[in-house]
């Protein structure tokens, strides 16, 4: 193996979200069978493939056919990305390996036109030509390599400004975002340090901006402060949790459980639905760390939870289901590729189903909130539309989408609806 069927088959594991893009660079790649300067080179390629993986693909459109097979378009892509972004690699060299890999895995690829094209690039970079230049979507797409398809639907869904500033600012770097452990945090200490500043979105929240390991800081060491994206520890505060309260919680994020749990003052209970015996598992070590007793991981599918709650017994209901992520592309940049637009219908079936479920535990007078990690009003505000219409018992108190690039947070919905009392239906 060469070093494009190393990368290819590396980049393959994080197409099939059998890892993320983060695992592959931070411990994926340094298990492959190679010499420590070539996994510096697969870091470079692997990077410059998921930043602009559509623009490459427009690149080699000349040498790409229909009947291509993803690892006949991947490995071109890999090839072409070598070529222009790999330090100390040359272009002959690269050139070898795409026709050995040819040769040993009988790709349908011509290897004289695939030579020709990639050598011509890297001696001229494509420039985005006047056609594409003057359709919005198409503009967008080369320049910021994400797919038409998905630039269509946010210019549709929140125009050009929200479009454009939030593609922008998912290839920025960010400041680690944090929440101080309401339980223990010292406000005043951690405002007095340089090491940390505050969020403008929520009173818990602070930005690591100290120059040393955020491990090895001593607030982080004494558990006084977790990481958290600041946007979800505002939905923590829409759900508003008091001390006593009985609340359900369904969300990936894990560490949302845990804010809410610290927010109570370990008094009430924090039910955390799991999807699986490693989540729990997760979950009860990190109540132990921070030395919780209120909240409670559950390991539950969403057909069986009845059989570990009663409907309408919850003060508070957290619903988070599985969506496209589409607020989370800066952390998870491989989302606009592994993401198809064929897959929404799906998605947004099983979130209905989710928004439906928690409802039920509900409490009359209580707090239910549906948020999702993502902008895309499919899987957000008309999901709640819907459910409102549907569901007179319950009343939407506010709403809001938060952009990326207006707090420095991820993409996050939320919709926080009271049920009513029966005096009120």
């Amino acid at each position: 193996m060469n070093l494009l069927d190393y990368s290819l088959g590396l980049f393959n594991r994080v197409l099939g979200k059998e890892i993320t893009f983060a695992q592959a660079m931070n411990k994926y790649v340094g298990q492959l069978n190679v010499d420590n300067s070539d996994v510096t080179k697969i870091k470079d390629v692997l990077k410059s493939v998921i930043n602009r993986y559509y623009f490459f693909k427009w690149e080699l459109n000349e040498v790409i056919k229909d009947d291509f097979s993803s690892d006949e378009v991947n490995i071109l892509i890999i090839s072409l990305a070598f070529a222009r972004y790999c330090r100390n690699v040359v272009i002959n060299d690269v050139l070898t390996w795409l026709k050995e890999s040819i040769k040993e895995n009988n790709y349908k690829i011509n290897f004289e036109e695939a030579k020709n094209k990639i050598s011509s690039i890297y001696q001229k970079p494509t420039t985005i030509d006047e056609f594409n230049k003057n359709i919005a979507y198409k503009r967008l797409s080369l320049m910021y390599s994400y797919p038409e398809w998905l630039i269509k639907m946010w210019l549709k869904h929140y125009g050009p400004k929200n479009t454009i500033k939030t593609i922008s600012f998912t290839r920025s770097q960010t400041p680690i975002a944090l929440s101080i452990n309401m339980m223990k945090g010292d406000f005043e200490a951690l405002n007095k340090d340089e090491d940390f500043t505050k969020s403008k979105l929520t009173t818990s929240g602070y930005s690591y901006v100290g120059k040393g390991k955020l491990n090895e800081n001593k607030f982080f060491l004494n558990h006084d402060i977790f990481v958290l994206d600041h946007s979800l520890q505002f939905v923590v505060d829409i759900l508003d949790p008091f001390q006593g309260d009985k609340v359900l919680i369904c969300s990936d994020n894990k560490t949302v459980a845990l804010a809410t749990a610290l927010r109570m003052n370990d008094f009430g209970k924090v039910n955390y639905v799991c999807p699986n015996i490693n989540a729990s598992n997760q979950t009860r070590l990190m109540a132990s760390h921070f030395r919780l007793s209120n909240l409670i991981p559950i390991e539950s599918s969403l057909s069986l939870l009845i059989t570990h709650y009663q409907y309408g017994e919850m003060d508070k209901v957290l619903c988070m289901p599985p969506s496209s992520d589409f607020g989370l592309i800066r952390k998870k940049p491989e989302i606009v590729i592994t993401f198809k637009k064929e897959d929404m219908d799906n998605l947004i079936k099983v979130q209905k189903e989710y928004i439906e479920e928690f409802s039920k535990y509900v409490k009359d007078e209580g707090t239910f909130v549906y948020s999702v990690t993502t902008l895309n009003d499919k899987e957000s505000r008309k999901i709640v539309k819907e459910f409102l219409n549907k569901h007179s018992e319950f009343f939407l108190m506010e709403e809001k989408i938060i952009f990326p690039y207006e707090y420095q947070t991820d993409g996050v919905y939320y919709a926080k609806m009271i049920k009513k009392s029966e005096e009120d239906l």
